[in-house]
């Protein structure tokens, strides 16, 4: 693989390379992921989308491929993506989406992002749960925009890896919400290639799938199921067209 620019040791794979201003940040008891102000969200969500859209194809050079893929599909969808923007994977879900409204889990350290923080909610984000309570909130939550048509974007590896490589493991559990829905899930991968000019590399997105729970088998079975599909379909992304490493990763 050409490139290597430089090198960034890590410890585990849950070591995290980019810090939110409040990086430990708690959501308050009271957090509520309805929507109150759903006319602001819908000017949000495809502003942010529209000016998203320019940011990742102009000064990112991402491409997405298979976009088709989840317009054809009826109704709500899961997308799983590998987390190497910190920036770039706001919007580029908004672009895998084809039209439909997307919505992507992120962590309550989002919240402490200077301008972007303040926008996460009306731009449609699913911030984590940190109590049972709140759990039952946030299932709630994404079963109701499953049901009216969204797509729900979720980094399974947890932790942004700035134009990584290589495809770490997954966060257990993170197949929960596809199995108890009986939803298709879609994997995304981001890859790297070498420009002609400039150090950055182009990136290339692919979306793969669907992949759709096997109701013959119980859950935590299904779970492990569509996990390996998903892993699957990204390492074969990753092996193939990963050709210009900008950030190698070395465990120490």
């Amino acid at each position: 693989m050409a490139g290597v620019q430089r090198e960034q040791f890590y410890h585990e794979f849950t070591d995290d390379f980019v810090a939110s201003p409040e990086q430990e940040r708690t959501l308050p008891a009271d957090y509520s992921w309805h929507q109150e102000r759903p006319h602001l969200a819908h000017l949000v969500y495809w502003g942010a989308r529209l000016l998203g859209g320019l940011y990742v194809r102009v000064f990112l050079h991402v491409q997405v491929r298979g976009r088709a893929k989840v317009a054809r599909i009826k109704g709500g969808a899961f997308i799983y993506a590998n987390h190497t923007q910190p920036v770039g994977d706001v919007f580029v879900p908004m672009l895998a989406g084809a039209g439909k409204r997307v919505d992507t889990v992120a962590a309550p350290a989002n919240l402490s992002v200077p301008v972007l923080g303040r926008l996460l909610k009306l731009g449609g984000a699913l911030v984590l749960p940190q109590s049972m309570h709140q759990l039952a909130a946030f299932n709630r939550e994404v079963r109701s925009r499953i049901a009216s048509g969204h797509v729900v974007t979720v980094y399974p590896e947890a932790h942004v890896w700035p134009y990584a490589t290589i495809i770490r493991p997954f966060v257990p559990g993170s197949m929960h919400y596809p199995v108890a829905s009986n939803t298709p899930v879609f994997a995304m991968t981001t890859t790297y290639q070498r420009r002609r000019c400039g150090r950055k590399p182009r990136i290339t997105v692919d979306i793969d799938g669907p992949f759709m729970p096997d109701e013959q088998l119980p859950r935590k079975k299904q779970q492990s199921q569509l996990t390996a599909q998903v892993q699957a379909a990204m390492h074969s992304r990753a092996q193939a067209q990963n050709t210009y490493t900008y950030i190698k990763y070395t465990k120490k």
